[in-house]
């Protein structure tokens, strides 16, 4: 009882300062930014945002499971499975994804998004989306291993380096300089937590294999 306290009240004050820190955050681009600047953001978020689901999000509920499963059971080895299998099917679909929407920009552009897009923003935008599409595979495996002190730690690390780079780029590039904080907090969000989840696993590359049950159950989604 006093563990799940002390676990909730630490989520609780993290999940405070995060909101805070976003709050800071918004207002600043609010007023350097504006609504164009917004706007630019709103569009490219809600695009690659399906392409993340399309890409890693229709396994979210198995990986979860079958981690949580797997480490219940004391199985460090499918749960290791688990986590490498889904970080090799995101990397492989959100890799393949990046490339077409690289390629065909122009339709994309003018399809999906907006003409007043400019290519900069797109490319910084577009290259920031595997990372992002990642960093929640590895935070996964962080709390199926109950380590919620690093995942607290991680997330308000993250939310400060945003802060601090958007401050920085944004003073110096304004909109442009937006994207580059976004790609740059991508980034290095995905560099912390691998380095956070290294501690528990070595993520390691695995191609698709139909004959694993373990890969099975992940492609079924759970």
């Amino acid at each position: 009882m006093k563990t799940l306290i002390k676990t909730s009240a630490l989520i609780g004050t993290s999940e405070i300062v995060i909101i805070i820190v976003s709050i800071f955050r918004a207002k600043y681009l609010a007023v350097h930014i504006g609504a164009d600047g917004y706007g630019e953001f709103a569009l490219l978020n809600s695009f690659f945002g399906i392409l993340t689901a399309l890409c890693g999000g229709w396994i979210a509920r198995g990986t979860i499971k079958y981690l949580a499963e797997y480490v219940h059971e004391n199985d460090a080895d499918s749960a290791a499975k688990v986590h490498n299998y889904s970080i090799s099917l995101a990397l492989i679909l959100g890799a393949f994804a990046t490339l077409l929407v690289f390629v065909f920009q122009d339709f994309v552009r003018e399809k999906f998004l907006s003409p007043n897009i400019i290519f900069l923003h797109y490319t910084l935008f577009a290259s920031s989306f595997l990372a992002t599409s990642l960093i929640p595979f590895f935070a996964w495996l962080l709390q199926s291993y109950m380590q919620v002190k690093s995942t607290v730690k991680l997330r308000i690390y993250s939310s400060l380096f945003s802060l601090a780079s958007v401050l920085v780029f944004v003073y110096f590039f304004e909109i442009t300089g937006y994207f580059i904080s976004i790609l740059l907090t991508a980034l290095f969000g995905l560099f912390i937590f691998w380095r956070e989840t290294k501690k528990i696993v070595k993520t390691k590359f695995l191609l698709p294999d139909f004959k694993d049950q373990i890969f099975k159950k992940l492609a079924l989604g759970g």
